[in-house]
């Protein structure tokens, strides 16, 4: 089961929805695979929890698939997508003793594909949403395509490297090389999110200023099965971030146009929280470049978003919220065991997260760092950037810049943020982000 992104799906935002009428079903001459897909989806439409999770297979880890969690994924899908009104099939494959049941779902405000894995005694034993694909990119005004070249490269090796790209100025002279660390969740390379890709911004913008960019798909986004036979208190932020990160340092470094010691991290909010971690395991950082670093605990920040989105709805509150208010409360009080899923992450992953603090992290580095805030972000606030101001401030070594009309993706807006920016409007981050990053990082000397 792949988890939801965390702290962004919240940002996909949830809207009012009632018991929706069955969708319209599957053909009668479906084969015996699509049938059974078809009929585990279509009780999940009409409620039948119990029943779904009756038909799912012994294998499945404890939890990961029972009634309660199956009405929580589906209620969250269909707050978010709107009512589920049609489904049909898709493709098929056979993976060793799996057979993959792919359909294709069209709900109120999106269509997706819904995946569901069945065993050969048509049990279930996984179920995937992927979002439709994209728009074709189009880069901004500041990417200038002819500046550099792109080329596919493995973070680690064997069979669960993660593939990715490195994104090099033209020429043959050493250039500075940052690497890109995603926010919460599964993620891509292009830390895609709805109609945005941020990080493909920022590659393809920096590379058009001679500095080399390496970034990756995340591993819970390429290899999400590999955290399955173990059980979700597999999934924690060192395992599916600051590790790989390090690898993708590594990468970087071998590059032979890389310029002695000039290798740079750039985290993004959850990336930008861990990146001092990060920072220190690594040990031969030239700087670290923090967009939207949180600097409070990850429940804090989950429960003022709630309470923000709440403000948002004409409703005022709506059942969606109601529930995540409460699993967060009772994150808050660590009556959930760690297994238990909230929010599309085991509460151990939670747990972790809430005891760490990036501030004083930061505090213990002895690196170049920038910190850049979106005036308009409601998930990394004012108050978080407060608290930086207040550690950093007088810190010669740490610059920190806000933009009072950025959001969380570094996108411009007016007026208040909402849900739609990242998930409906397509943007680009801002060319000032991408200027004050290239002027900071080719100005910060190797250490």
């Amino acid at each position: 089961m792949r988890a939801s992104r965390a702290l962004l799906a919240l940002a996909a935002g949830f809207a009012l929805v009632g018991r929706p009428a069955p969708a319209q079903s599957l053909p009668m001459n479906a084969d015996r695979w699509t049938a059974a897909a078809g009929q585990f989806v279509e009780r999940l439409q009409t409620g039948a929890y119990d029943a779904a999770a009756n038909t799912v297979s012994p294998t499945v880890p404890a939890g990961a698939m029972s009634a309660p969690r199956l009405e929580q994924i589906w209620s969250q899908l269909t707050a978010q997508l709107g009512p589920l009104s049609a489904l049909t099939p898709g493709s098929m494959a056979e993976q060793g003793e799996l057979q993959v049941v792919d359909l294709r779902a069209r709900f109120a405000r999106s269509e997706v594909t819904v995946r569901v894995v069945l065993t050969r005694e048509q049990t279930v034993a996984g179920l995937w949403v992927t979002p439709p694909a994209p728009p074709a990119y189009e880069p901004p005004a500041y990417v200038d395509t002819a500046a550099f070249s792109e080329a596919p490269v493995n973070v680690g090796t064997g069979p669960f490297a993660l593939p990715g790209a490195l994104t090099m100025p033209r020429g043959t002279a050493p250039v500075p090389v940052v690497v890109l660390v995603h926010g919460s969740g599964p993620s891509d390379r292009d830390e895609t999110i709805g109609a945005n890709r941020p990080f493909r911004d920022l590659a393809w913008g920096l590379a058009s200023r001679g500095i080399g960019v390496l970034r990756y798909d995340k591993r819970t986004y390429v290899h999400p099965s590999q955290f399955a036979p173990r059980g979700p208190e597999t999934v924690t932020p060192v395992v599916e971030v600051v590790d790989d990160a390090l690898l993708a340092l590594q990468a970087a470094r071998a590059n032979p146009r890389m310029a002695s010691g000039r290798v740079f991290l750039l985290g993004h909010s959850l990336g930008a929280a861990l990146a001092p971690e990060i920072a220190r395991r690594d040990g031969a950082l030239a700087g670290a470049v923090l967009l939207a670093p949180p600097a409070r605990s990850a429940i804090d920040a989950v429960r003022e978003q709630i309470a923000y989105l709440r403000t948002l709805s004409a409703t005022g509150a709506t059942a969606e919220l109601d529930t995540a208010a409460a699993q967060v409360t009772r994150l808050e009080r660590r009556e959930l065991p760690r297994k238990a899923m909230v929010l599309g992450a085991p509460a151990g992953y939670w747990y972790d997260l809430a005891g760490r603090d990036p501030v004083a992290a930061a505090r213990t580095l002895h690196v170049p760092m920038l910190v850049l805030h979106g005036g308009r972000d409601y998930q990394v606030t004012d108050a978080d950037f407060a608290r930086w101001r207040e550690a950093f401030g007088g810190e010669r070594r740490v610059t920190l810049r806000a933009y009072p009309e950025l959001n969380h993706l570094f996108m411009p807006g007016s007026g208040r943020a909402t849900p739609a920016e990242y998930t409906v409007r397509a943007g680009h981050v801002a060319a000032q982000v991408v200027e004050d990053v290239a002027r900071w990082i080719t100005s910060t000397p190797a250490p």
